[in-house]
């Protein structure tokens, strides 16, 4: 289910007007009179004739369902950068709880990135009951991105955490998967879909694989399911100087969130992200990998396990996740590995089960 976005029309306005006014907040300070009230036409025509300013609104199949806007602010701080600041963005209540907030977000880091920006500022009413989620509803509860300062406005107005749209000093690792482990429970328990969710692996299978190549003198590794970067910054941590993870993900928005969470840990060196449906990179992949981690979709384990099986070095490891979990979902994958002949292999119970298949040398 992914967004479209165009610049705002004026025959959008009433629409847009409507999406403003529908939550408690919105509905007492906006006004949805029809004709529209002459003022939201002035503003509409300001911003439309300001470069740094966008207005955009959201559609899904031809339906404008949400809208934001963006203005780029110059300043002399930052040896004079710009900064993006981030507001007006509402859902179409049909359409919330869906990961669309996160895609509109994603968005518009991109837009801030394009337009040079160094940070990011999402504005809320402190008046709203669900700050800092916002009028999107399904928002995720704080930006996959770095959070680096809070910023307070004299007129009572609340801003979000402002995210660095640069590198800057890595953040510890530690404290970086404790915030993802958190935003992980917390995106997932109110996912409408398991597409948007982030299924991440537990803390206790990224210690596991830790083990695993530190004992396996472990140096390039294959990951099949990405995600927003969790398990990928296990992997890549426990790597030796010179080792290499290339991590495989589908989704634009979980590719995005990935890649600054790589950039937040220090350890984007380490990780090349290719967005590429896998049954379509392993067909070129250029192997072997001392180690292959399958945590992504397990019906498709099956169809790719003889591409798969030849990318794994004589003693290198193939280890998948959901094996206790999902047993009857990887029951074919396991027996193929199994009945091959090429493997020595065990079920550990370790987070969601854990399939670990060393190749014979």
């Amino acid at each position: 289910m992914e967004l479209q976005y165009r610049a705002a029309r004026r025959d959008d306005l009433e629409s847009l007007v409507s999406l403003l006014a529908d939550d408690a907040l919105g509905s007492r300070r906006e006004d949805t009179a029809v004709p529209l009230n002459e003022a939201y036409i002035a503003a509409f025509e300001a911003i439309d004739r300001d470069a740094n300013n966008q207005l955009l609104v959201a559609e899904l199949d031809d339906r404008l369902v949400g809208m934001l806007q963006l203005t780029f602010i110059p300043y002399l701080t930052h040896t004079g950068s710009w900064r993006c600041l981030v507001e007006g963005v509402r859902i179409h209540e049909a359409f919330r709880g869906r990961g669309l907030g996160e895609q509109m977000f994603a968005h518009a880091i991109r837009e801030a990135r394009a337009k040079g920006c160094r940070v990011i500022q999402l504005t809320s009413d402190k008046q709203r009951p669900d700050t800092p989620s916002g009028s999107t509803s399904d928002w995720a509860s704080r930006p996959p991105t770095r959070a680096s300062s809070w910023h307070y406005e004299c007129t009572g107005g609340t801003r979000m955490p402002a995210t660095s749209l640069t590198s800057g000093a890595p953040m510890n690792l530690d404290e970086l998967l404790a915030e993802l482990e958190e935003l992980g429970d917390r995106h997932d328990a109110t996912a409408e879909t398991k597409a948007h969710k982030y299924l991440n692996i537990t803390r206790e299978t990224g210690e596991f694989l830790t083990v695993l190549i530190k004992a396996g003198a472990v140096r390039h590794i294959l990951e099949v399911g990405t995600s927003n970067g969790y398990s990928t910054l296990w992997l890549a941590a426990a790597l030796p100087d010179g080792g290499h993870v290339t991590t495989l993900e589908i989704s634009p928005d979980k590719a995005d969130q990935a890649r600054d969470n790589f950039q937040r840990a220090g350890l984007a060196h380490r990780i090349t992200l290719v967005r590429e449906d896998a049954s379509r990179y392993l067909e070129r992949a250029a192997g072997p990998f001392d180690l292959i981690f399958l945590d992504a979709d397990r019906a498709s384990y099956r169809g790719l396990a003889e591409t798969i099986v030849a990318l794994v070095r004589p003693g290198g490891l193939l280890v998948c996740d959901n094996a206790l979990s999902h047993a009857d979902e990887m029951r074919a994958f396991i027996d193929y590995i199994n009945d091959s002949g090429a493997f020595t292999t065990t079920t550990v119970p370790v987070g969601k089960g854990e399939f670990v298949a060393c190749k014979d040398a």
